[in-house]
């Protein structure tokens, strides 16, 4: 209870934030190390190395456990005639679920203006609902933002592309989510990623050619096992690929069957992945994990540190290690959306 100069009684005042624990890797080492009852000047630079080092590969392992829901993504694939391999991002560690997107085309129904500085579509007929604009790189793509205007002139930005949508060359797609119908659209480079400048400036080539698209309609994709794929007699054939195969291969790939054909490769595949958590950095940074994961990371890690720390008596490591996995089954039971469960029973009858 607090007091005014008046004498009279006020409440206490909560803080009204809520936010993520944001501490860097070094304040979350020293608290591991604490936890395994070592004093701050026992701490030297190299047990900060190897923190560092077993904060990764712990959230690596925890991919053995579970899909942390933060890391499930959408990736959209622009697919290509006669092609059935599709490399994923290289921080992907699984697939969730994948669609076969159709989309109306709107291209032939714009005007499109193009320079170095923007690429823009104007409609005429009036505001117009664009969800997806697939670019087609000549060159390595880079950050672009997306931004709309009722009057070519008053420009709001509806997107922003992220590290996935990098590097890459040919038919890029971007997925606009959240964005009212406008009149005039356009593409221009970022000028920042991850709040970061990017310097120098980037312009959009000159050569750079891009198609828009809205109405998407997704088709669920059925996903093949390895001998399943591997066992079909014409992988080759092509029409609408509606099944697919993940090779989890150091670089992961999806192969999909039946291969695209010309109509197909007018339109998209949609894949729900799981990426791996962010590496921890340095010192300087701070871990990728939502408040509810701060504390049974934390004892995870003092966990496998007391394990090569001959400092920590060995009576502190079995504490650790049992607080540790009790908490860790608490945050992988709570990592779940709580959205209804249904069960479908499907009993046939076998005959020849």
């Amino acid at each position: 209870m607090a007091y005014s100069s008046q004498g009279t009684v006020n409440p206490l005042l909560i803080t009204g934030t809520y936010n993520k624990i944001l501490i860097d890797n070094r304040t979350f080492l020293d608290r591991c190390y604490g936890a395994l009852k070592l004093r701050p000047q026992q701490i030297t630079g190299e047990m900060l190395q190897i923190g560092l080092d077993i904060m990764n590969l712990t959230q690596l392992d925890m991919l053995n456990d579970t899909a942390p829901l933060w890391t499930i993504g959408k990736h959209v694939i622009a697919l290509v005639q006669g092609q059935s391999q599709y490399v994923l991002p290289p921080n992907t560690n699984d697939v969730q679920s994948a669609f076969y997107r159709t989309m109306s085309n709107l291209t032939s129904s714009s005007t499109i203006t193009q320079s170095t500085a923007s690429y823009q579509w104007y409609f005429p007929a009036g505001a117009t609902a664009v969800d997806t604009i697939s670019l087609n790189w000549p060159s390595s793509s880079f950050p672009i933002q997306v931004q709309t205007a009722p009057d070519g002139a008053t420009w709001t930005t509806v997107y922003s592309s992220g590290a996935t949508t990098l590097g890459l060359t040919g038919n890029v797609p971007y997925d606009i989510d959240n964005a009212n119908s406008a009149i005039y659209w356009r593409v221009i480079p970022a000028t920042t990623l991850n709040g970061l400048p990017i310097s120098p400036a980037n312009t959009l080539p000159i050569t750079l050619s891009g198609q828009v698209y809205n109405t998407p309609a997704d088709i669920l994709m059925s996903r093949l096992n390895k001998d399943d794929y591997w066992n079909l007699t014409n992988k080759k054939i092509q029409g609408r690929p509606l099944q697919w195969w993940m090779d989890r291969k150091l670089d992961p790939q999806m192969d999909v069957w039946q291969v695209p054909d010309a109509t197909a490769a007018q339109n998209f595949m949609v894949v729900w992945r799981q990426r791996m958590i962010a590496d921890p950095g340095s010192l300087q940074n701070t871990i990728e994990f939502p408040p509810r994961w701060y504390l049974p990371f934390l004892y995870k890690v003092a966990a496998e540190l007391a394990f090569c720390t001959p400092e920590v008596d060995p009576s502190v490591t079995s504490q650790i290690t049992s607080k540790a996995d009790l908490m860790y089954r608490r945050a992988l039971s709570e990592e779940r959306d709580k959205s209804p469960v249904k069960f479908q029973t499907n009993i046939g009858v076998y005959t020849r």
